[in-house]
């Protein structure tokens, strides 16, 4: 028996809505499924030009696996890791933002009680009680160096963080896990162009990030339309990311419980790379990543579509202007 809903009446129905709800996409599981699969192997071609050993992606993602559970890193280093590549991110966004953040952001360590059962951090927005928090997850802190960096990035600047603290005038109301977690990977990626991962290793580390974002628009289907169990979903897991089976087993418990939600992170950033490009590929020169980062983050939380929509008027508008 399938612990998800595929052995459920109506389960097909039920996580397409789901779906849709999360990533405000109105996708099939097969079109989600075909970008997550296009994804992993984008990734994977990706991570193959990082290495300076070879062997082929199978050996690189064990050596990664190996440096993850044999470093000798300290909850102490972890923790100095995030801050100062927070530190960098901070220097940096003035590169690609016209506006600054309206407050700051403190790295702070996830509560003890909480550590066991919890991924590798939270962002806190606290808004009207001053600064941003990032909640770090310090257990296991071999296993979470590869990561460290890409995920501050993620939670702090220019992910999380700077969205909900970038000035606006008027923010939309609501949560859309679409735009919001599709702007925290996106920011991972644009962390990379700015040269703010401080080795090769943290370079991969982003990298192998995105292959278990990208693994989940395969692994969610499989679970809830084709009936995987939960342990083949954790081998899918153990054969496309570095994740331990700890927390791939955190990991796919969430994707049982919450249908539809991990879709959003891949997704949402698929629309906002694809659009840029479509974008820059109209403006050629008179392309600006910070206008285009103020179309994506001044109007604040809105469904994607609409996201994709103000992109494109952006592009036809600035076009015509400068011609």
């Amino acid at each position: 028996i399938s612990p998800a809903l595929s052995d459920i009446e109506n389960g097909t129905s039920c996580f397409q809505i789901a779906a849709k709800h999360w990533t405000t996409l109105d996708m099939t599981t097969d079109e989600f499924e075909r970008i997550g699969h296009q994804l992993l192997e984008e990734k994977k071609a990706e991570l193959l030009l990082t290495d300076e050993v070879g062997g082929g992606i199978s050996k690189i993602l064990e050596r990664l696996r190996e440096f993850s559970q044999m470093n000798d890193t300290t909850r102490t280093q972890l923790i100095e890791i995030s801050e100062k590549a927070i530190e960098r991110a901070t220097k940096a966004a003035p590169l690609a933002f016209n506006q600054s953040p309206s407050h700051g952001i403190d790295v702070a360590e996830l509560p003890l009680y909480r550590q066991a059962g919890s991924p590798a951090g939270y962002y806190l927005a606290r808004q009207g009680l001053g600064k941003g928090q990032y909640l770090i997850n310090p257990s296991r802190p071999s296993e979470r160096r590869l990561m460290a960096e890409v995920i501050a990035f993620h939670e702090a600047l220019p992910g999380h963080h700077l969205w909900s603290a970038y000035p606006r005038k008027n923010e939309s109301v609501g949560h859309n896990s679409g735009i919001l977690e599709g702007w925290a990977i996106y920011a991972e990626t644009l962390s990379d162009e700015l040269g703010l991962y401080s080795t090769t290793l943290d370079r991969q580390g982003m990298i192998t990030k995105h292959l278990w974002a990208a693994s989940r628009l395969v692994v969610e289907p499989g679970l809830h339309i084709h009936g995987w169990s939960r342990e083949r979903a954790i081998q899918f897991m153990l054969t496309n990311t570095v994740l331990s089976r700890t927390e791939i087993e955190i990991e796919v418990d969430r994707y049982i419980a919450m249908p539809g939600q991990s879709l959003s992170y891949m997704l949402g950033a698929n629309l906002i790379h694809v659009e840029r490009e479509m974008a820059k590929k109209l403006l050629d020169e008179d392309f600006n990543l910070k206008l285009f980062h103020d179309i994506v983050v001044v109007p604040g939380v809105r469904p994607l579509p609409e996201l994709r929509a103000d992109i494109r008027d952006w592009a036809r508008n600035a076009k015509v202007s400068h011609h």
